[in-house]
């Protein structure tokens, strides 16, 4: 008897980030995993049969019967790995920058939606002997957390692992590597009186929340704006001892988020500096995405995150005072609703129609000029088909008329930036990502870290 195939309602706010694809501006998360020598191939297929497509999206495509869209559960025989798991050859001489080009080149080009909408690209010649795994997945099936969740649970953590088996099953990895379990600290007592006006108080906050988030208004124009032409570049940084950053904040006074945010701001304006196009008082915002699921909960797939907005302070030119005016404004933003507010209305848009959401999202993303993801990684070397896995990146897509996205992951107590964005636009990204490099120097010489 044929085993019966799935098909299931597409939630609301995955269709949010579904139907914000366009020619011009694709919602593909990307990741990029670099090796020093290539792992084997039909390994890796196991792997992916076993694990990957042990998860329900991986093995759904997207369609639409009358004007509702569904994920239907494609048969595991009609997944062709030829397709999901494509081999390429990086181009002499097979360098960072020959594969900063390919990665731009595939996050240029849509996903086949007649298929799971996810795709990996196996690519020999990296540096010779090594390889590169770069992972495409749609955004409606996961955000940037769920992404890394996903990729590390593909993954070993020692050497010398048996080929997986369908016998063998497969449990995600724990968070705990990622996140925190929680605060042991016991609740803060409240009054009867601190009782009674919290609702009010509450709904005041979220009232007043979705009002600024309306008429909040644009930020500066700047060359970080400009039309799309959905030709993207992709761009990443050297390998930058975590321990760096957080001697920094140290040294400095600051968390490391803080710190990361503050090179952040440095950056951009020497960027903005050296392409003489730095505006006096500029006004540059940061869409910030914010993880809303509970610390002590499983990752899960779909998209589970807010976004806040972050005006960079690019007028202080002194690095501790940006740092500390970062800290003020971080905290301020992080005592309200905003986050959960603005998860809130992503997932409600799913339920406009396409003209109206598109509206909403123009009017948004008008608010800003890039958008920064910071996600923790894991903190020791893992292994993709007993390969050690040397260093790893994504980027992750610009939503409405955003030109630039920043990315930050940490993995094996190091840190990189990734910069893309429209080349229309952004048109040297590795102009921005030498900002970064030197602006960590900088503050490290400011700090006395040798």
């Amino acid at each position: 008897m044929e085993k019966e195939l799935k098909i299931e309602k597409m939630e609301f706010k995955d269709k949010a980030w579904l139907r914000m694809e366009n020619p011009r501006n694709l919602m593909t998360v990307t990741g990029v995993m670099m090796f020093d020598e290539m792992p084997d191939r039909d390994h890796l297929v196991a792997t992916l049969k076993v694990r990957l497509l042990s998860l329900d999206r991986f093995r759904q495509k997207v369609i639409k019967r009358d004007k509702t869209i569904y994920w239907e559960e494609v048969p595991e025989s009609e997944i062709d790995f030829d397709y999901h798991l494509t081999p390429l050859t990086l181009a002499d001489p097979g360098d960072d920058t020959e594969l900063e080009k390919l990665v731009g080149e595939l996050a240029s080009s849509p996903l086949d939606y007649h298929r799971p909408l996810w795709q990996m690209f196996l690519v020999s010649n990296y540096h010779g002997t090594g390889a590169a795994l770069v992972v495409r997945i749609n955004h409606a099936i996961a955000d940037g957390i769920s992404l890394i969740q996903v990729l590390i649970s593909l993954m070993d953590n020692e050497p010398n692992q048996p080929v997986p088996t369908p016998e063998d099953g497969f449990v995600a990895k724990s968070p705990l590597s990622l996140f925190p379990s929680g605060s042991s600290e016991p609740p803060e007592k409240k009054s009867l009186k601190d009782l009674l006006l919290s609702p009010f108080m509450l709904l005041f906050r979220i009232l007043y929340t979705i009002y600024k988030a309306f008429f909040l208004l644009p930020d500066t124009t700047t060359i970080l704006k400009g039309e799309l032409t959905g030709k993207k570049g992709f761009a990443w940084s050297k390998p930058i001892p975590l321990n760096d950053i957080k001697d920094i904040g140290r040294s400095l006074g600051g968390k490391l988020n803080d710190v990361i945010l503050t090179i952040v701001t440095e950056a951009l304006r020497q960027y903005l500096k050296n392409q003489n196009a730095y505006v006096e008082k500029a006004n540059i915002r940061v869409v910030i995405p914010v993880n809303v699921r509970p610390l002590t909960e499983n990752i899960s797939l779909g998209n589970r995150f807010g976004s806040m907005f972050l005006a960079l302070p690019l007028s202080i030119e002194d690095q501790v005072a940006c740092l500390n005016e970062v800290q003020r404004r971080t905290q301020r933003i992080k005592n309200s609703f905003e986050a959960l507010v603005l998860y809130w209305m992503t997932a409600f848009s799913g339920t406009l129609t396409k003209k109206f959401q598109m509206f909403f999202l123009d009017m948004f993303t008008q608010k800003s000029s890039l958008n920064l993801s910071n996600v923790p990684g894991p903190k020791q070397t893992l292994y993709v088909a007993n390969v050690p896995m040397q260093r790893i990146i994504f980027c992750v897509p610009q939503p409405g008329r955003l030109a630039m996205g920043v990315s930050i992951l940490s993995y094996n107590n190091n840190i990189m930036f990734g910069v893309t964005g429209d080349l229309n636009v952004l048109k040297d990204p590795h102009a921005i990502v030498r900002t970064f490099e030197e602006e960590v120097e900088k503050l490290k010489a400011l700090a006395n870290i040798r």
